[in-house]
């Protein structure tokens, strides 16, 4: 078994395939290589945490199948020098050998093991644009719970809904909400998808598709299952769309607030859920940070309707918030301080949602 192909191909690769892999476990570590001739390296592996694999181009000499460790042939191919790479499997001493320009590595490969069996895939897989999946989940990602003891699974989870033709994806850490949509997409269902996971394969996406267990995301050389998360989704309708009219809209410029918001949560190095106020003045909007030792504040021009009253919000909720958006104006509706705060942008944006802080 010998091939040879691009070295950073072969450590991206790598990398993509081993992040279904649990470091904290001893097992299931596995990564099979599949040299196929005339062209490809097939890189697979799978476990309890999902299933992947990848296809790097190249010049494949002989035909074969090894199994190595996943975790250790990323580590060797991360070092590996910009160029061409050989990668042969040396048979007498049962190893694999990996030689880039003036580095040869080698490292032992598992004998009579393989990777965990596929699961039953879709039947159907549903076309997507380049990129689309990728800029539907990066608007939402930063409102997915972070998952933990204290998480529900089901707060990890982005929320995938599809009516036969807009895909609609939702989040929330009960704190605040995302939701955002793309038009032109057959596939109808309601499933939940680790966010972490989704973030990391939906890049290369082309092609997805669902079963009652699994989701498979397909790429130009990428193959990518993982299981459902178990359980119902709460319901963000009454506050993604709300059918009582804001009683303060401020309309400000996106970069604008965004810097401001940044440049005060940086001089507060002392809290992690740093606050800032959001006040409406004669010439537009006041955003203030008052902590026991420390203050700032900076004027935006905005136009503003209403806000009687001072808004209190979490800096990193809202700096996550305005970064997910692309328009370069920003409307901000209040219903009351109390209220959760809808944030948004162009139509085609995201709908933001945060609660607000308490006074």
């Amino acid at each position: 078994m010998r091939a040879l192909v691009d070295a950073e191909e072969l450590a991206n690769a790598t990398q993509h395939v081993t992040g279904v892999i649990d470091r904290k476990q001893s097992a299931n570590k596995m990564l099979r290589m599949d040299f196929n001739p005339p062209d490809q390296l097939v890189l697979t592996t799978g476990g309890v945490s999902g299933w992947s694999k990848t296809m790097v181009n190249g010049d494949v000499l002989s035909a074969g199948q090894i199994v190595v460790n996943g975790l250790w042939l990323s580590a060797l191919t991360s070092v590996l020098s910009a160029g061409e790479v050989d990668v042969d499997f040396n048979a007498k001493e049962h190893q694999l050998l990996l030689s880039a320009g003036n580095t040869k590595l080698s490292m032992a490969v598992m004998r009579e093991a393989d990777i965990m069996p596929w699961p039953v895939l879709p039947e159907r897989l549903y076309p997507l644009t380049a990129g689309s999946l990728s800029r539907l989940v990066s608007g939402v990602v930063h409102a997915a719970g972070h998952p933990g003891k204290d998480t529900p699974p089901v707060l990890t989870a982005i929320h995938l809904l599809g009516d036969g033709s807009k895909l609609t994806v939702q989040t929330t850490d009960r704190y605040r909400m995302a939701q955002n949509s793309i038009n032109n997409c057959e596939w109808q269902g309601d499933v939940l998808v680790s966010a972490e996971w989704l973030k990391r394969v939906s890049v290369q996406a082309v092609q997805f598709g669902v079963t009652d267990r699994v989701i498979e995301i397909v790429g130009e050389r990428t193959v990518d299952v993982f299981p459902l998360i178990a359980g119902t989704y709460p319901n963000l309708e009454s506050k993604l769309h709300p059918t009582t009219d804001a009683s303060w809209i401020i309309q400000t410029d996106r970069s604008s607030l965004l810097g401001a918001v940044k440049r005060l949560k940086t001089i507060d190095m002392f809290q992690k859920d740093t606050p800032v106020k959001l006040s409406s003045t004669r010439d537009g909007l006041t955003i203030a940070l008052n902590g026991a030792d420390l203050q700032g504040d900076e004027q935006l021009a905005a136009s503003v309707e209403g806000g009687s009253q001072p808004l209190r919000l979490n800096a990193s909720y809202l700096i996550d918030a305005l970064s997910a958006l692309e328009n370069d104006t920003v409307c901000i509706r209040v219903q009351n301080p109390k209220q959760p705060i809808q944030i948004k942008g162009s139509e085609d944006d995201p709908v933001q949602i945060i609660m607000p802080m308490r006074l």
